[in-house]
């Protein structure tokens, strides 16, 4: 219901407003033509009133009270002003409404008094029903992972404790203690964590105070909060909920027993990215007003003691959440349930009650519209669909049932004038002439529509009549203003403005306009009366008062201008940016003392905001402390070399890390090189710096080329380019600036300087900071250093690198210790074939804030758990899939091949989103998602179907393994999906392969399972190598001249089937790339014809071919010889040694059984005895036999390790010596003789 960032107004007291003293005349009454005003909107007005009273004087559904009541408040800017007001006003004294809901009523009106002028008689509505505005708060606390609500912090685990306002405790951030929460801000009762602490993300923080009673007595407590909460009253929890939820008043009630004296009040409320704050009143058992309690925020040492014979606590009244959950839960499936269903989806709507992330309201509207499809039932469905596509389809069912209802008609006219074509929208409400409330909202797109089509004056001539038709209502008038701006009828639109305003002073545009207008012409006091009344309206608006703030700079009040922002610190002291606003103005106004001092109050808040760095170095030129470490070119040309056996070398890698206390960085690097060769200056003739641009910031401090004969230059390009791989369906969040050096030649050294700083506002990770840095190159390095500076109240957690002669020096430099990893004369990387990834072929150094993978775990499911939660729809597919089925197996296999099928892999890395998934129910709307995505919307999918799954953080085989300490997100690269008690991973980023086929870069992959209470790091498996095997079977018929038609048939199973899917999913190509492929086995081949069966991925890949070999024999004079079978065995082993160890991938088995068919008049004139080659890597076999006229060969060759160790390979190339031995023999055909 309510937006509540400063800068942001909430919702519900932007609509209610107070009128300009200046304009109250105008206020008193209607505008001219309001008395002949038949605004439709009225009755209904009158209509939603009676609905209030009918279920409102029921305890047993005043629950459905709430929503006619909600929208009368909507109506008050579209029905004759007054009126709405004036029902609010009737309900808030009818003693037929309970009376939780005439206080909600009153609550309701009091937001309508200061909206009509009257900002005396509100304050005095809202102090009559209790709502409490004295308080001491505390924060910013951790709520990481939403964790906060549930652990207990130092304010509740002292809530029984004496007081102690001086204490401090360890905050988010900082060292944080209790204050006085400014009164002003909260005039209408809402407590705005927002406004005074920072910092605002993933963050907890507390209120207390206390009210005195004279006797003991029972009170109700009426809350609601922007997040997550929890309420104690004299030390006992009264009040919880976990639901991340937008604010709205008395949301929920409880019971209490008051004492005798002063007790103690405590809320706790946590937010993760949303609004913060809350409400709190007093009322009596039955929830009426108790507006005589003295409350204090700054009450005694201690609450009342409880006394010896408490009395008996009667239950509060059901707030209306409350009560329209039970009715919902208690409906029947039919349309009478439909009702409370409808009703419970605008509740949860209009006033923000969902859940973060939750599309409950939509699920309900569209089973409200399943058991009874009304208009209304439908209509909501469609406003609350995500997509245009379901939009469409609940408009359609409301064609087919209720075609010439107006509210239908309008429903299609607002999705056409969306699409494609506009111009239908148009056609269809000049056809149609729509009467009452919905004839003034098709008037509104109508005249929308004109001014897309720029007929001004026709638009105009719509709006104008309808201001009269609404007796002047505030939406119509807001709409004239613009419309007579549009035209350039200036006098006209400032006289529109001011009966705007006189209605709606809470319109901050408006006053803006009117502002400039004043300016314009000189008339400083309308302008100071202007900003007056925005202050009053809202005290709380951040942006409003930095707005304040320039003008009053701009008319040259200063003073005033920088008591603004004063005050803006004074309510958020820890708000860097108010420092670096005032140090902006300071500046202008050339207090520059004044000034480096609000700057460096900034920067100690914010350490990582590069742009307040700049302007301190600027006037304080000073060298900052890590780019004191480069070293000087003496020092580095000194290490210049005439060797040429590399193209390139590195003569100096320095970087320096600076992390600060909530896990960002600042990162500079020296980086030296020489060119020695042609080949060198073609390589290094261009230098990538990635970054994260909106987070990372790039300062190339200094680049220079010093030249052999003494020159020095500085030149080069700079350019910026994306980083992403579109042929992989890949897209980052990153750039690259590029620095290219056109005239580079051998002999060159190149030193760059640069800077990669975090910038963001926060830390999108919590307070994490980790880090892998590969320590060797494929060029060797002359001096490398990596030093690491961090608040030596962080404790780092290191892994040892393997690099020799490297040292780590540790200092303590006042309040930061200092890591210092430094080595010499680093040899270049000894590159071959075949070899892992680079974290096991050279030293890295890895760096963590997390001591465990839990620690880590904990972290990315927090991070996840609510983008996990499947909707009515999902829950629905996964019921039908596994209908019937009770086996497991078959459940998984169901689920996996529906999310493959209906989800394509598209890899958004943006941001957050390179760790956390989107919502399961987005993902599957648009059908597309990365990896994180498909992993999270199988675990959700098992999970509905009561199978137990985890989703799997994984590090791709083929990036290399790495020790399993430090604790990391660095090392993770991938994500998907495992279930436990079938003991099986599942890939849902691929729709070619099958449940069983792993594919390869997930085997042998580094994974931690992650759960709601479990982690766990593994190794995922290896499938075996009969799980992934080539059967062929090729009949050969052998010409004489050596040429051979072959006629083939495979079957592949496993995760090579995978990637025969990918390559002959489409069938105009399959000819062309089968060719392709048994041209690497026969030279020349020709593919006469191929057949593939359908590859389906829950069925091995099966095809047959004939084709045609010019050359199947090699000819030897006379003789043909025919060889068997191969596989990739051959080539494997082809150095002596192995300094690396050999990857060859997945096991897996290769089985050919060829027949030849010899050629008219020719012989076998020798067969091969063939043989076999066994051992602890695999097995090679060759069988060789007579079959009538032809001779048969059947081969077989399986490896069944994906990797061989430096140590191993001396055996394994000897096998694969005598293996190549069997698969080198030779069927020897000549002519003559018997065949």
């Amino acid at each position: 219901m309510f937006e509540l960032r400063p800068g942001a107004r909430p919702r519900a007291l932007a609509v209610f407003t107070l009128a300009l003293a200046l304009l109250a005349p105008l206020a008193e009454g209607a505008p001219a033509g309001a008395q002949r005003s038949s605004n439709p909107h009225d009755a209904v007005v009158r209509d939603l009133e009676r609905d209030v009273l009918r279920f409102g004087r029921r305890p047993a559904e005043s629950g459905r009270a709430l929503p006619p009541m909600l929208r009368i408040e909507q109506l008050r800017d579209r029905a004759t002003p007054g009126v709405a007001k004036a029902a609010l006003g009737r309900l808030a004294e009818s003693r037929r409404l309970l009376p939780h809901l005439r206080a909600y009523a009153t609550m309701l009106r009091g937001l309508a008094e200061k909206a009509s002028g009257d900002p005396a008689v509100a304050q005095a509505t809202f102090d009559s029903l209790g709502y409490v505005r004295d308080w001491m708060v505390i924060g910013s606390f951790d709520n990481e992972g939403k964790s906060g609500l549930d652990r207990e912090m130092p304010p509740e685990a002292r809530r029984a404790a004496p007081v102690d306002r001086d204490a401090t405790f360890r905050g988010k951030e900082r060292e944080v203690r209790w204050r006085r929460y400014p009164r002003e801000l909260s005039p209408q009762g809402y407590v705005s964590f927002d406004a005074v602490f920072r910092p605002w993300v993933n963050v907890c923080a507390y209120a207390e105070t206390f009210v005195e009673l004279e006797r003991a007595e029972p009170l109700t407590i009426w809350f609601g909060a922007a997040g997550a909460a929890k309420v104690w009253f004299n030390g006992d929890e009264v009040l919880s909920d976990e639901a991340y939820r937008r604010v709205d008043y008395d949301r929920f009630a409880a019971s209490v027993a008051g004492r005798a004296g002063m007790n103690r009040v405590l809320v706790k409320v946590c937010t993760a990215e949303g609004p913060w704050g809350f409400t709190l009143r007093f009322g009596d058992r039955s929830g009426g007003a108790r507006a005589d309690l003295n409350v204090v925020a700054e009450g005694p040492t201690e609450a009342a003691a409880a006394p010896a014979n408490a009395p008996r606590v009667p239950d509060a009244p059901a707030a209306p959440l409350a009560n329209l959950e039970a009715l919902v839960e208690g409906a029947p499936e039919s349309a009478r349930g439909a009702g409370v269903r409808f009703d419970l989806a605008r509740v949860l709507q209009w006033t923000g009650a969902k859940d973060e992330g939750s599309t409950r309201p939509r699920e309900l509207a569209e089973r409200a519209a399943e058991l009874d499809p009304s208009v209304d039932h439908l209509l909501l469905a469609a406003a609350l669909a995500e997509s245009r596509a379901e939009r469409m389809r609940h408009v359609a069912q409301a064609e087919e049932r209720h075609a010439r209802d107006p509210r239908v008609v309008l429903a299609r006219a607002e999705l056409l004038a969306s699409g494609p074509d506009p111009g239908q929208a148009l056609r269809l409400l000049l056809e149609r002439s729509l009467g009452g409330p919905t004839g003034l909202e098709a008037d509104w797109l109508l005249a929308t529509l004109y001014e897309r089509r720029d007929l001004d004056q026709a638009a105009l001539a719509i709006i104008e009549r309808n201001v009269q038709r609404t007796g002047g209502a505030a939406r119509w008038i807001r709409r004239h203003v613009t419309a007579l701006g549009m035209l350039g009828r200036r006098q006209d639109a400032f006289e529109a403005t001011e009966r705007l305003l006189a209605l709606r002073p809470d319109d901050f545009d408006a006053h803006r306009r009117m502002i400039e207008d004043a300016r314009a012409r000189g008339e400083t006091g309308r302008v100071i009366a202007h900003l007056d009344t925005m202050r009053t309206l809202e005290p709380a608006n951040v942006r409003q008062r930095l707005y304040e703030a320039s003008i009053l700079e701009g008319l040259g009040r200063r003073d005033d201008a920088l008591a603004v922002y004063r005050t803006l610190l004074e309510w958020a002291p820890e708000e860097a940016s108010h420092h670096v606003r005032l140090g902006d103005a300071l500046l202008r106004f050339e207090q520059t003392d004044a000034a480096i001092a609000a700057f460096r109050a900034a920067l100690a808040l914010r350490p990582q905001d590069a742009s307040v760095r700049e302007r301190l170095e600027q006037l304080e030129p000073t060298e900052r402390p890590d780019e004191s470490r480069a070293i000087a070119p003496e020092v580095f040309l000194a290490r210049r070399t005439d060797s040429t056996r590399y193209p390139m070398s590195v003569l100096h890698d320095l970087t320096v890390s600076t992390v600060y206390e909530n896990g960002l960085t600042h990162r500079f690097h020296q980086y030296v090189f020489q060119v020695h060769t042609e080949e060198g200056a073609r390589r290094a003739r261009t230098f990538g710096i990635p970054f994260e641009p909106g987070s990372e910031w790039v300062d190339v401090r200094s680049v220079k080329t010093y030249r052999a004969d003494g020159a020095v230059l500085d030149n080069y390009e700079s350019f910026t380019n994306s980083v992403g791989q579109a042929a992989y369906r890949v897209y980052y969040d990153m750039r690259q600036r590029v620095l290219r050096f056109p005239e580079l030649e051998p002999g060159d050294v190149v030193e760059v300087r640069y800077r990669v700083d975090d910038v963001a506002r926060r830390n999108a990770f919590g307070d994490y900071y980790g880090n892998v840095s590969v320590l060797q190159r494929g060029v060797p390095v002359a001096a490398l250093e990596h030093v690491l500076v961090a608040p030596a109240s962080r404790t780092l957690h290191f892994n040892e690198p393997a690099l020799p002669g490297l040292a780590h020096e540790t200092a303590r430099e006042g309040e930061q210790q200092v890591h210092r990893f430094h080595a010499t004369d680093v040899p270049a990387i000894r590159r071959e074939r075949n070899m892992p990834g680079v974290t096991e072929i050279a030293p890295y150094l890895h760096v963590s804030t997390y001591a465990t993978w839990e620690d880590v775990g904990r972290w990315w499911w927090g991070l996840a758990r609510d983008q996990l939660r499947p909707d009515e729809r999902i829950a629905r597919t996964v019921r039908e899939l596994t209908d019937g089925v009770t086996d497991v197996r078959e459940k998984v296999a169901r689920i996996y091949a529906w999310v493959t099928e209906n989800t394509r892999y598209v890899g958004l890395e943006f941001g957050i989103h390179g760790f956390k998934p989107y919502r399961i129910t987005q993902v599957v709307d648009r059908g597309f998602g990365d990896c994180k995505d498909t992993a999270s919307l199988l675990y959700a999918m098992f999970q509905l179907a009561g199978i137990d799954a985890r989703i799997a953080l994984v590090r791709t085989s083929n990036l290399g393994d790495v020790a399993h300490a430090p604790a990391s997100l660095a090392v993770f690269n991938h994500a998907i999906a495992y279930v436990p008690e079938l003991d099986l991973y599942l890939d849902g980023t691929t729709d070619t392969h099958g449940m069983s086929e792993l594919p390869a870069g997930d085997q042998g992959a580094l994974t931690l399972l992650v759960g709601p209470e479990t982690v766990e790091l593994r190794q995922a498996p290896w499938l075996s190598a009969e799980d992934v095997r080539r059967d062929r079977t090729l009949e050969v018929r052998l010409e004489a001249d050596g040429a051979a038609v072959i006629a083939g048939e495979e079957r592949v199973t496993g995760s090579r089937a995978g990637a025969y899917r990918t390559r002959y999913q489409a069938p105009a190509t399959r000819e062309e790339r089968l060719q392709e492929a048994l041209a690497g086995r026969f030279a020349g081949v020709e593919v006469l014809e191929e057949r593939f069966e359908e590859l389906d991925p829950s069925e091995p890949v099966r095809f047959t071919y004939r084709a045609r070999v010019p050359q199947m024999a090699q000819r030897v004079g006379e003789e043909l010889r025919v060889g068997p079978g191969g596989g990739r065995i051959q080539g494997l082993a082809q150095t002596p040694t192995r300094r690396h160890p050999l990857m060859l991938g997945p096991p897996e088995t290769f089985v050919e059984r060829r027949v030849v068919r010899l050629p008219a008049g020719h012989a076998v004139s020798a067969l091969p005895q063939g043989g076999e080659a066994e051992s602890a890597f695999g097995r090679v076999a060759v069988a060789y036999g007579r079959d009538g006229d032809a001779v048969t060969v059947e081969t077989t060759i399986a490896l069944t390790t994906p990797r061989v160790s430096p140590e191993q390979y001396p055996a394994f190339r000897e096998w694969v010596q005598r293996a190549d031995q069997l698969l080198r023999e030779r069927i020897v055909i000549r002519p003559g003789g018997d065949s």
